[in-house]
């Protein structure tokens, strides 16, 4: 058979995908594949064939190279397991036999492999590996390829997965450029393509004004569960309606970006050295994540992310900003579902964070964790020992119930301090600890309060020990110079109540003269 009856269209179309693909995207690629006619038939590599070349017919049984669509290549036990693919090659798949060898096929520089069928199917229980060779060297999946299991890839070309094809578990090394002129080492997904549990690692670049391996997503394609690692200079990328889905994106120097409307489902971002998360180049409003942990940075350009979809418990002590290289200004974060998200540094986003699930903890020492704008807790809880520059609100007035807990995720005895105000709505709850053993609590510190009517207070007490009669406990510590306005619906000014082994009197002109403290009674 020959190869100019294979799939032109969609060779045609997926040339054209990846050019326009690559010219907006990094303005990196320029790709020209052609077709070549091979004589074809499903066949098998042979135990000692003449050469490594796939194009060889003398090289299988029969005695014809499996160069069609409907043909399928099978390894078994060979003598010569480093296989070449010199020409434009399609099959519909390839399949190792429970006897295979271990082998290493390997595309030329121009040499084009297309999975257009099954894909690969490996039941060797062995590693199979596949070599994408530097320059225009080629792997494609179309239809419902699969790239299987227990199967590595190093590329150092391209790898394209089209139509609905799958990575499946195969393992891809991304090697990056070697001029600052091309891009090379890239796999791509088009269309309803996907990643499935495939790994992906991005490796750094080789030198300055390089670009790294890197992994992009264009069209509806997905990243799925897979995993996706870029060291310094790699990057994923996320594209058109791309989604991330359940995938883990993890940067050692390299980068992570989204755009137009691309989905960050419920991906766990992992930041360290120098990487960085990027979606100042996505639509407004914004972008949702699973979880983001990590020491690098997070370049919000003027849109919101939202974080939490996963429900994991994660801590973020690098820097979430504004803007990025290109500018950009106004962002906010946004917390959401039930897990603990804790910021232990200083942020600069301006535009407010807000809480409506879970908790949100800050462990800063300088700076604000929360930016410079105002936080509001709709739900879920604000918690921590760090500091918060703009005003704060707890609850929205009317609903489920919005907490401020400044002991959540402490393990020293400090204040949460918020520089602004701090408003407890009707549904907002302060929630209390007292450490009897210790004779200590964690309390708040704000710069002006106001408790609306129906606001609670829940006070906890931890050990059940007899306190000292006298002894005072700061409850809310108000450095403006106005009394704290209003009280707490179940803690009246003056009033008295018993927890444990201790009686408590409630004085909201306590300390300096307008903080609300509890005292020891006998």
């Amino acid at each position: 058979m020959n190869d100019t009856t294979t799939k032109p269209t969609a060779r045609r179309i997926g040339r054209f995908k990846r050019s326009a693909f690559v010219a907006a995207f990094l303005e990196l690629l320029s790709l020209g594949l052609t077709a070549q006619g091979v004589k074809a038939g499903s066949a098998t590599w042979n135990f000692h064939p003449t050469n490594s070349d796939w194009n060889t017919a003398a090289n299988w049984t029969p005695a014809t190279v499996p160069n069609d669509p409907a043909d399928v290549a099978t390894f078994e036990s060979s003598d010569t397991t480093n296989v070449s693919i010199s020409g434009i090659t399609t099959v519909d798949g390839i399949v190792f036999n429970p006897d295979a060898s271990a082998f290493t096929i390997a595309t030329a520089p121009s040499g084009n492999l297309t999975l257009s069928g099954a894909g690969i199917a490996n039941n060797s229980g062995i590693a199979q590996n596949f070599v994408v060779g530097v320059g225009d060297g080629l792997i494609e999946f179309l239809n419902r390829a699969t790239a299987g299991s227990g199967t590595t890839f190093s590329n150092s070309g391209f790898i394209d997965f089209f139509d609905s094809s799958n990575a499946d578990e195969g393992s891809f090394s991304n090697n990056g450029a070697t001029s600052t002129s091309t891009a090379h080492g890239v796999t791509f997904f088009f269309d309803s393509s996907t990643a499935g549990d495939g790994t992906f690692i991005n490796n750094s670049a080789t030198g300055s004004g390089i670009i790294g391996g890197s992994t992009a997503f264009a069209g509806r394609s997905s990243a799925a569960n897979g995993t996706f690692i870029n060291y310094g200079g790699g990057h994923t990328d996320f594209n058109d309606g791309s989604l991330a889905d359940n995938s883990t994106l993890i940067t050692h120097g390299g980068s992570i970006q989204f755009s137009s409307k691309s989905s960050g489902g419920s991906a766990q971002v992992e930041l360290f050295g120098f990487g960085q998360l990027d979606i100042t180049d996505h639509l407004s409003p914004g972008l949702t994540i699973g979880s983001l942990e990590g020491d690098s940075f997070v370049f919000l350009g003027s849109n919101n992310l939202t974080i939490g979809s996963n429900s994991l418990n994660t801590e973020f002590s690098g820097l979430i900003q504004d803007g990025t290289i290109s500018g950009g200004s106004g962002a906010a974060l946004i917390k959401i579902g039930t897990g603990r998200f804790t910021l232990s540094s200083a942020n600069t986003y301006t535009e407010g964070t807000t809480i409506s699930d879970g908790a949100l903890v800050v462990s800063n020492t300088t700076g604000s964790a929360t930016g410079s704008g105002a936080v509001r807790v709709n739900a879920g809880t604000l918690g921590g020992r760090g500091i918060v520059a703009g005003a704060v609100t707890i609850g929205s007035g009317s609903g489920t119930g919005a907490f401020l807990a400044p002991r959540i995720g402490a393990s020293t005895l400090t204040g949460l301090t918020i520089q602004s105000t701090l408003t407890f709505e009707a549904d907002g709850t302060y929630t209390y600890r007292l450490n009897t053993r210790k004779a200590r609590a964690y309390y708040v510190i704000a710069n002006g309060v106001t408790i609306d009517s129906g606001a609670q207070f829940n006070f906890t007490a931890v050990a059940n020990k007899k306190l000292t009669a006298g002894k005072v406990f700061t409850v809310i510590s108000n450095t403006s110079a106005t009394p704290i306005s209003g009280t707490f619906a179940n803690l009246a000014d003056d009033s008295t109540f018993a927890a444990g082994r201790n009686k408590f009197q409630v004085n909201y002109e306590g300390g300096d003269g307008n903080d609300l403290t509890l005292t020891v009674l006998q």
